[in-house]
């Protein structure tokens, strides 16, 4: 009984952590960048999508995570291709959050671009440089860990909604759940 208790506590304390960080998101700071298709880009500032963009971040302190991110970006890319998920609606925007010296910045832009080149749009993807990655996180409300993190955002710039995680059937379900609330208003 004692186990049962412990369990159901940890559960609610787990769902109470997750309702608390989708009401304290807060705003992307802005970022000048260039997309992978070597086009100027203000973040979040030149998002399009006329009712929803929804931007995916690899955010990790270490590299392997950020790769391993990368990966799962891709596959949530390929995942959300094959069930027409994309439209001048509703567009998707893929960025890797990264505190890197200058001299190495286009040594990982080229990188990440080959890398990304024929799985993700170009035009819609690219490299956050940032002084301060936990600033950069703490000030939309979001955590630093190894998995990549899903950001719904109106047009105007507010995040609506926040998911963690690999493009499990779950999780796409989710996802396209909750943008059905921002699309068909």
């Amino acid at each position: 009984m004692k186990l049962i208790l412990r369990n159901t506590f940890v559960v609610l304390c787990l769902l109470g952590l997750v309702a608390v960080q989708a009401e304290s998101l807060g705003n992307f700071p802005q970022v000048e960048t260039e997309t992978f298709d070597e086009e100027d880009f203000v973040f979040p500032d030149d998002m399009q999508g006329r009712n929803l963009n929804i931007v995916f971040l690899s955010m990790s302190n270490t590299r392997e995570a950020g790769e391993r991110q990368g990966e799962m970006l891709k596959q949530w890319h390929a995942e959300l291709e094959l069930h027409g998920f994309y439209s001048d609606q509703m567009v998707g925007y893929y960025f890797a959050v990264i505190k890197a010296p200058f001299f190495v910045k286009g040594v990982i832009r080229r990188g990440m671009r080959d890398d990304y080149e024929g799985n993700i749009p170009l035009d819609q993807s690219g490299v956050l440089f940032v002084k301060d990655m936990a600033k950069f996180a703490d000030a939309a409300g979001l955590t630093i860990d190894d998995w990549p993190t899903i950001v719904l955002v109106a047009p105007d710039g507010q995040l609506l909604y926040a998911l963690k995680g690999a493009p499990t059937e779950a999780a796409v379900d989710e996802l396209m759940e909750a943008t059905t609330t921002y699309i068909n208003p």
